[in-house]
């Protein structure tokens, strides 16, 4: 239910108050920020519901850390924090961070969830409830690589007032002109010679337009 939930959800506050619901309600964490890349300033901040003014940059040892491994970073108390991690010490101090999860993408890391401890009291969260928010993390990563695709199409075309890119919206703009590629992938037409913009590419690789297509 949740992974179909997703597919409808393009929006970055939407996708976040949809994973918060469901790590708060299995959970019950302390405290739950989810931090995804800022453009402006090459920053990782807090989005959703639950925001804080703490930032972290992109080339901070943690991220670097998050962006290299696939598990989660646990910070149990009495566990030793390796020196990448004391850096960043007071600012997940302030976060109450217990567990640290990667939001990984194709080729960069798309942002990461901070987790509190229980509200129980409890200083851990079991391998059921680790494996459960970690899979939701899995399929949250794909919604906002997703959606930062669409924000930077937005952008590009910001000249269309009060465009919507809803699926529908952006294959009718991707494809006005007709497919862009052949079933196999090889660029047809006019992008024959230039290729398929990347951007673009880097959409249909999280959602699939159907390229080789015309627009329904």
């Amino acid at each position: 239910a949740f992974a179909r939930k997703l597919t409808t959800l393009v929006q970055f506050g939407d996708i976040i108050e949809e994973y918060t619901r469901q790590v708060s309600d299995a959970l019950a964490p302390s405290s739950l920020f989810v931090f995804l890349p800022d453009p402006q300033t090459n920053e990782y901040v807090a989005y959703g519901s639950r925001t804080t003014d703490i930032r972290f940059s992109a080339t901070s040892p943690l991220t670097g850390r998050l962006a290299a491994e696939e598990d989660f970073i646990s910070l149990e108390p009495g566990r030793v924090w390796s020196a990448d991690l004391i850096v960043e010490r007071p600012r997940l101090g302030i976060l109450q961070a217990l567990l640290i999860i990667g939001l990984r993408g194709g080729a960069q890391l798309n942002g990461f969830v901070v987790i509190g401890p229980p509200r129980s009291g409890a200083t851990t969260y079991n391998y059921e409830a680790l494996r459960f928010v970690q899979n939701l993390t899995r399929q949250i990563s794909v919604a906002v690589e997703r959606a930062q695709v669409v924000t930077s199409l937005e952008r590009r075309y910001a000249a269309f007032d009060g465009l919507n890119l809803t699926w529908e919206t952006l294959e009718g703009l991707v494809k006005h002109n007709g497919p862009l590629t052949d079933r196999a992938g090889a660029p047809v037409g006019r992008y024959r010679e230039p290729g398929v913009p990347q951007i673009i590419l880097d959409f249909a690789a999280t959602c699939d337009l159907q390229l080789w297509s015309y627009a329904s």
